[in-house]
């Protein structure tokens, strides 16, 4: 059985582009590699709304916001951290929920709009109290 030379492979992808992350990358044909369909910012918008709105209802408000604010700037390790601790935390959560927040919090974007929707459903809950 012939194999190619070491390293070969790593050569052909180095020519190609195609090593290392894609984030930002274009393919040849200049369509988007990234999984960033607007289907998907939809789901993912939805179920970061759902998080802020458990964390406005259960009065966490303050320290959410903190936490998010603080971890904004390493988002992407907090991402690549949750990934790491995929396989132990599937076996207790929904798997597709759980990758979607992974990915998710790995955009600083998606982290700001957190915080806004938490401090959104804040403020509501305090107008309807009041």
């Amino acid at each position: 059985m012939d194999r190619p030379p070491r390293g070969s492979r790593l050569r052909d992808r180095l020519k190609r582009g195609t090593h290392g992350p894609v984030i930002g990358r274009r393919d040849p044909q200049g369509e988007d590699r990234l999984s960033d369909s607007n289907e998907n910012l939809a789901e993912q918008q939805a179920l970061l709304d759902r998080i802020a709105e458990a964390v406005a209802a259960r009065e966490l408000t303050a320290p959410a916001v903190l936490f998010l604010e603080s971890m904004k700037p390493l988002s992407f390790l907090g991402g690549q951290f949750m990934a790491f601790l995929s396989p132990f935390i599937h076996m207790v959560v929904d798997t597709k929920e759980y990758d979607q927040i992974a990915e998710a919090i790995e955009r600083r974007e998606n982290v700001e709009f957190l915080i806004q929707r938490i401090e959104h459903h804040a403020s509501e809950k305090d107008d309807q109290a009041n």
